[in-house]
Formats: C-alpha cells, sequence, structure tokens
C-alpha cells in the first residue's frame, strides 16, 4: 500500500473533510483549471422544495454531494484497502500458493484461483461494517459539511438533549450493523467453503 493510502488511513474524517473544504470550494492560487465545489448543504439555496423528478434538482444534490462523499471513500477504501494487503500478504506464504507456484502455474491464475478467494472473508466483514457506518450516519463529515443527514440530526439532537431522537439513532445504528453482520454471514457462507452451517 502506498504511503498516501496509510496518510488518509490514520488522518480522521473531520481532518480530511476541513482539508477537502479549504482546497476545494474556491480557486487555488488563482488556477482556473482547479475544481470548485459547493462548501456546505444538500443542494442549492434557491430550491425551496426539493423534487424528485426534476433533473436539475437531481444534478444540484450530486454537485453538493461530491466532496462528502470523496471524504468519506478515501478514509475507508484507504483502511480496506490495508486490510485486504495484509490478508493477502499472509494467504500467499501458504502452502498451497507455494504448490501452485511450484507446478508452475501463471502468477494471475495463482492470486485469482488460491489468493484472492482465501484473501476475502476479512474483507467482507470489514466492508459490511462499513456500510453500516456509513448508514448509520458520518457524522463528523455531515457536520463539517453541514450536509443535513442522519449524522447532522444527531448531532444536532446532542446539542438540544433531544433524547428520543438520540435513541432513534443509536436503534437505527444498532439494526443496521446487526443486518450488515447478516448479509456478511451469508455471503461469507457462499465464498468461503471452509465455512459450514450447523
Amino acid at each position: 500500500m502506498s504511503p498516501c493510502g496509510f496518510e488518509f488511513y490514520g488522518m480522521p474524517f473531520f481532518w480530511l473533510a476541513l482539508v477537502m473544504q479549504l482546497s476545494f470550494t474556491r480557486p487555488q492560487l488563482g488556477l482556473n483549471w482547479w475544481p470548485v465545489f459547493p462548501s456546505s448543504q444538500k443542494y442549492d439555496i434557491n430550491i425551496a422544495i426539493f423534487d424528485w423528478g426534476d433533473l436539475n434538482h437531481l444534478l444540484s444534490a450530486t454537485y453538493h454531494l461530491i466532496l462528502p462523499a470523496i471524504t468519506l471513500s478515501l478514509g475507508t477504501v484507504a483502511g480496506i484497502s490495508l486490510v485486504m494487503r495484509n490478508a493477502l500478504i499472509d494467504v500467499m506464504t501458504e502452502d498451497y500458493v507455494v504448490t501452485a507456484r511450484a507446478k508452475g502455474l501463471p502468477e494471475r491464475l495463482i492470486l485469482r484461483r488460491h489468493v484472492l478467494p482465501n484473501g476475502l472473508p476479512p474483507m467482507v466483514t470489514l466492508i459490511a461494517l462499513d456500510m453500516a457506518f456509513i448508514f448509520g450516519g458520518a457524522y463528523q463529515v455531515e457536520y463539517v459539511f453541514s450536509y443535513q443527514g442522519i449524522g447532522w440530526v444527531t448531532i444536532t439532537a446532542i446539542f438540544y438533549y433531544d433524547f428520543p431522537v438520540l435513541q432513534f439513532v443509536v436503534v437505527l445504528g444498532g439494526v443496521a450493523v446487526v443486518i450488515a453482520n447478516f448479509l456478511a454471514d451469508l455471503i461469507l457462507l457462499r465464498i468461503d467453503p471452509r465455512i459450514k452451517v450447523t
């Protein structure tokens, strides 16, 4: 994994969100080609009522989603690649991989048939938990970008001591984790022959 990936993995989401916000919400050093994105909100302020059937409203919502989505993706993908790298390094030292190399199989075939299927189980679990995290609300990123999702509602509820909303968000997060783990277990049953249902 590249040093850049390690930096994104170790960087807190709120810090990365601030860096992205400062870097891409105004032209930098007078560069005309530098991409500029909105710094906050879910869509343009002049849209009073959002209409899912209006293409301009959808494009506005997508345009406002770019920076928060990239911020969440950078840290998440860096963590997934780090786990994948470690899992594949462990599998590469197994006897069946050494035997496949001794047989003269091409490296691409060894990776596809032997290494990747045995390195996937930790990845499936991690991706499922990351999906539950994203569904439960990426609190810091939403708050930095003023993106009014579940995370924004949760932080606002904390500030105003709105306990019913907090209870609902906690239950929703718990349900998201349980469903994500259940789906990960189903996928693991499908891809890993070593796992059996008794």
